[in-house]
């Protein structure tokens, strides 16, 4: 199996203390699960999924590390462990994601004023109607069974009002619901570990698990760091996973042309196409000659194309631009890193 390295160097002697190190390779794991994050966004977006169909959390994971790697909505305690990250918000119009983030939101608004949680099966019975449309019930479930538990305190009537009153203001938030591909490509640029799924029946699937699994084997995995003036380190991408080291090399070299870019003038979209057309595919070679032979070679697999090829293979043209812009905002975030820890590109390899 073939394996992509890329060797970094810091450019000064300066020595990273054991804190500093370890927050090096959690930042450099968190940034290339990013750019894998839209690889893995925007071939599903080529392979035709439908966008109602991709969903990103609206809170971002505190760490890179996730139990499930496939969420099953029908499942309480693993709906509960999605919504202890966040509410899930899809890509294209998708009533029933809406109905499922009303449901989490009103379900943490009972645990806030109960200061204790309502059990979890009761997300997955509340999920069962909303897999009949029926949200009314769905959320009606979750009143009747926090007042069930607030009955004997003091204030009970307050307090089943105040639940009615929130079930009546997350109702009238559909009216205003519509498809904004802004707020999910929003929330995937600005989010530090964003997790992302694609809906199959009553089941998310987890894109780019492998980054998240604690358990497998890592995506990416740091043979060698060495200090002896200056410090390098060897962080190596296997191809059965991702791509990463490439995407990273890619990366670096756009957000070296913006920060330049930057620095003499404000950034335009012309000169950021310009440059993307001309200079970011595989060491000069032009984009049109790599989609060809991509598209010529009908086996090709998914590992074998960098992120920027997959962007450019997304059939929906406003898609394609706002998966570019969110591509662009972390290649800048990787130009960040390069400065933050004062580290450079030594060397580029594939092997076996």
């Amino acid at each position: 199996m073939k394996k992509y390295k890329l060797t970094l160097v810091k450019k000064d002697q300066k020595i990273f203390n054991p804190h500093q190190l370890a927050q090096f390779i959690s930042d450099y794991g968190t940034e290339c699960y990013k750019l894998d994050l839209i690889k893995g966004i925007s071939l599903a977006l080529r392979n035709n999924v439908d966008p109602s169909k991709i969903v990103i959390l609206d809170k971002s994971l505190k760490k890179l590390g996730f139990r499930y790697k496939s969420i099953k909505l029908d499942n309480g305690n693993q709906l509960n462990s999605m919504q202890a990250i966040g509410k899930p918000v899809s890509l294209g119009f998708n009533l029933k994601v809406f109905h499922v983030s009303l449901v989490i939101e009103l379900y943490n608004f009972c645990n806030a004023r109960l200061k204790k949680n309502l059990k979890p099966n009761y997300l997955s019975l509340a999920y069962e109607f909303l897999k009949s449309g029926d949200i009314e019930e769905a959320l009606e479930l979750l009143i009747q069974n926090a007042v069930e538990l607030y009955s004997n305190r003091r204030g009970a009537s307050s307090f089943t009002n105040d639940l009615e009153k929130k079930k009546l203001e997350l109702l009238s938030k559909e009216d205003s619901y519509n498809e904004n591909k802004d707020v999910f490509f929003t929330k995937l640029e600005k989010l530090k570990r964003p997790l992302v799924g694609i809906i199959n029946g009553d089941t998310i699937e987890v894109v780019k698990f492998e980054h998240l699994n604690l358990r497998g084997e890592p995506a990416i995995d740091f043979k060698r760091i060495e200090h002896n003036s200056p410090l390098e380190a060897d962080p190596l991408s296997v191809l059965g996973l991702a791509k990463t080291a490439v995407d990273v090399y890619m990366s670096f070299k756009v957000g070296n042309e913006q920060i330049r870019t930057e620095q003499e003038k404000q950034r335009t979209e012309q000169i950021l196409q310009d440059y993307l057309r001309e200079s970011i595919i595989n060491d000069g070679l032009r984009k049109d000659a790599i989609i060809s032979n991509i598209k010529r070679q009908s086996n090709v697999l998914d590992e074998e194309i960098s992120t920027k090829e997959a962007i450019d293979l997304i059939p929906n043209r406003e898609l394609k631009i706002r998966a570019t812009n969110a591509y662009l905002n972390q290649c800048h975030q990787m130009a960040k890193f390069k400065s933050k820890y004062n580290v450079d590109l030594k060397s580029y390899d594939i092997s076996c």
